[in-house]
C-alpha cells in the first residue's frame, strides 16, 4: 500500500514538473509572440533597483521577408536626452530605411552624464538589463545587437562593450575616447571576447584629444591611444592602407586580425570639431552630404557584424 502511494506521489511530482515547464514555455512564447508594435516612437521606462529609468524606443516599418530585425543602442552626450540625439543624428530615419530597432536611453546622472564606474546612477545595470529585456519582448535578431554613442555616450559605449561583449556584435562610438580606468579594468579580465569597433572622430575635436599620447594622470586616452587599445584587445595583426574618401574629407584606416570579429576601423573626419559629423545637437544635417556618407559608412560596418 505504501509503495503504491509512493509511486503515485513520484508520478504526481513528475507530472507537476512537466506542467510547470509547459506553462513556462507557453508564457515565454506569449511574450515573444505579442502583437507587434506599430512603427513610430515610444517613450518607455524600466525600474532598476527602485529607480525609474527612461528610454525612447523607435520601431521601424515591417521589413518583408525578415521576422527579426537588428537593434542599435544609441547613447546621447552630456546634457541632452535620447530623443534629442535620435533626431540630431538622423538615426531614426536611417532605422526606418534600413530596418532596425533604435533604442535611445536617458542618462540620470549629474548634467545627464553617463556613469561609467561604480555607485549611482547604476547605468551599466540599466543598459544591460534594458538590452536583455528588449531582445525578449521584441522580435530582435540577438546576433545583431549594436551600440553607438556621442561624446559621453561614446565613453559609455566602450564601457558597455568591454563589460558585456556577448551582448553586442559591434560598436561605433562617435567623438569620444576610452577612459583610462575602463582600460585598466579590461586588462585584468581573464577572458576577452573581441568586439569589432569603428571609432568616428573629428580631426579638430578639442573636447577629447585626438592625436598623440596623454599624460598618465589624464582620465581619458586620446583617439590614437583608444585605437591602439582596441587593436591590441582585438588581436589585430595587419593594417590596410588608409582610404581617402568623400573628396578628401574622410580618412579611413582599418586593422584586421585572423577572425572577422578582430576588426577595428578608425574614421577621421577632416575639419570636424566635437560634433556628430555633418550635424549638431541643435540643427540636424548642417552638411548633408558628409552626414549621409558617415551614417552609411557606420551602418555598413555594423550590419556586417554578428555575434
Amino acid at each position: 500500500m505504501s509503495a503504491t502511494v509512493l509511486r503515485i506521489s513520484r508520478g504526481a511530482i513528475v507530472c507537476c514538473a512537466a506542467i510547470a515547464i509547459i506553462i513556462t514555455v507557453l508564457l515565454t512564447m506569449h511574450v515573444c509572440q505579442a502583437d507587434p508594435l506599430a512603427p513610430g516612437d515610444y517613450a518607455r521606462s524600466l525600474v532598476i533597483h527602485g529607480v525609474t529609468r527612461t528610454y525612447l524606443l523607435h520601431v521601424p516599418p515591417p521589413v518583408e521577408g525578415r521576422d527579426r530585425l537588428p537593434m542599435v543602442l544609441l547613447l546621447h552626450g552630456m546634457g541632452v536626452s535620447g530623443s534629442v540625439v535620435a533626431r540630431a543624428t538622423g538615426m531614426a530615419e536611417q532605422a526606418d530605411k534600413e530596418g532596425y530597432y533604435l533604442v535611445c536611453p536617458d542618462a540620470a546622472g549629474e548634467k545627464k552624464r553617463w556613469n561609467t564606474g561604480a555607485g549611482t546612477p547604476e547605468d551599466l545595470a540599466f543598459l544591460t538589463q534594458l538590452l536583455d529585456k528588449l531582445v525578449i519582448e521584441l522580435p530582435v535578431d540577438k546576433q545583431r545587437c549594436y551600440a553607438s554613442g556621442y561624446s559621453s555616450g561614446a565613453v559609455m559605449c566602450y564601457r558597455l562593450a568591454l563589460d558585456s561583449p556577448h551582448r553586442l556584435a559591434a560598436i561605433a562610438p562617435v567623438c569620444g575616447t576610452l577612459e583610462r580606468a575602463t582600460s585598466l579594468q579590461a586588462q585584468m579580465m581573464r577572458q576577452r571576447l573581441p568586439v569589432p569597433v569603428m571609432l568616428i572622430y573629428g580631426e579638430l575635436d578639442k573636447e577629447f584629444p585626438c592625436r598623440g599620447k596623454t599624460m598618465p594622470t589624464s582620465p581619458r586616452y586620446s583617439a590614437d591611444e583608444t585605437i591602439d587599445f582596441w587593436v591590441k584587445y582585438n588581436h589585430c595583426t595587419a593594417m590596410s592602407d588608409n582610404l581617402v574618401l568623400e573628396n578628401g574629407s574622410v580618412i579611413l584606416a582599418q586593422y584586421i586580425g585572423k577572425r572577422p570579429e578582430e576588426h577595428v576601423v578608425f574614421v577621421t573626419v577632416k575639419q570636424n570639431e566635437h560634433e556628430w559629423p555633418g550635424s549638431t545637437i541643435i540643427q540636424q544635417q548642417t552638411r548633408p552630404t558628409l552626414h549621409s556618407f558617415v551614417m552609411s559608412t557606420m551602418w555598413d560596418f555594423l550590419r556586417q557584424q554578428s555575434r
